[in-house]
């Protein structure tokens, strides 16, 4: 079998978290320090914290809802996304719920894209939409995460970061 569409996805789900360097996950926090981690723009608002604790979140309940053996959950994984309070601690739960996703989605074929599977909310959807959602949802927090950091840093990296940035696969937590 071909699997080129499987091919397709699994290089986009990488790109929305590392190998775009410009628009990936870790690719908007190569920058970010410790000052603008923690750090909100309103009191209510979101920290770059919170969003990496809500995109780990994310992989951990969409691989374990659709492809684990745990019933459909969200609430499961905030509860222990909320349990992770150190920034390496946050990295490594992110690193390894996107590891365990990609891990698993690589060993299929394009025939399982159109399987039906569980989403995190409740909801049974072929596999091609789940995994769609979840590079979509990927580059969204990426902007916010790369918004939050230009206005908390007070700087705009599109000036000159092209020279500046890590390879794709470069530590960044």
């Amino acid at each position: 079998m071909d699997n080129s569409g499987l091919r397709e996805l699994v290089t986009v789900l990488e790109a929305a978290y590392r190998a775009d360097t410009e628009h990936s996950i870790l690719g908007s926090l190569w920058t970010v320090g410790d000052t603008e981690w923690a750090a909100k723009l309103a009191q209510d608002g979101r920290s770059i914290r919170g969003i990496v604790r809500h995109v780990a979140t994310a992989y951990h309940a969409y691989y374990n809802s659709a492809f684990g053996e745990s019933p459909p959950s969200w609430e499961r994984w905030a509860a222990i996304g909320r349990a992770k309070v150190e920034r390496e601690d946050l990295m490594a739960w992110l690193a390894e719920g996107h590891e365990t996703l990609i891990g698993t989605v690589s060993r299929l074929d394009d025939a399982e894209l159109d399987a039906p599977r569980s989403a995190h909310w409740g909801d049974v959807l072929p596999t091609r939409k789940i995994l769609l959602t979840v590079i979509g949802h990927g580059y969204y927090h990426s902007g916010e995460i790369n918004y939050l950091r230009s206005v908390l840093q007070g700087n705009d990296r599109w000036d000159y970061y092209v020279d500046e940035m890590p390879p794709p696969d470069a530590k960044t937590g």
